[in-house]
């Protein structure tokens, strides 16, 4: 049985995919997103001082908006019948699991290349020798 409460949950859960879907596809398009993305992430401290690793979490921006749409889907899963419940679950799932790895290889290696926002593939990822 679902609360009363869960499709306001939804709606919430589902704009802000929204917005993440769009700032991913401006982020793909204009460079200069990408430098204001590792500008914040240096403000916030999250990239702990280190330009390199500001830009590899940005670089990582794409994956982390795939998990999130994975994370929305098994979210949703208690909205299904019985045996597409499971299903569902079980896809976000692991959904979720393989966004977390490709994250990581974005963010450390700059791999895959498709991935990749087209003015960033030449970066150096995190664990790439200089």
């Amino acid at each position: 049985m679902v609360s009363s409460a869960y499709p306001a949950f939804l709606m919430i859960f589902g704009i802000t995919f929204t917005v993440l879907v769009w700032s991913a596809v401006e982020l793909w398009r204009k460079p200069m997103v990408a430098e204001r993305m590792s500008d914040s992430i240096l403000q916030m401290r999250l990239g702990l001082g280190n330009e390199r690793l500001a830009r590899s979490l940005a670089r990582a921006f794409l994956p982390g908006v795939l998990m999130m749409g994975f994370v929305c889907l098994t979210a949703s899963s208690p909205l299904f019948a019985g045996g597409v419940q499971s299903i569902v679950s079980a896809v976000g799932l692991v959904g979720v699991a393989v966004s977390l790895v490709l994250m990581g290889l974005v963010a450390l290696f700059n791999m895959p290349k498709f991935l990749v926002p087209p003015h960033m593939r030449a970066d150096k990822g995190l664990f790439t020798r200089d």
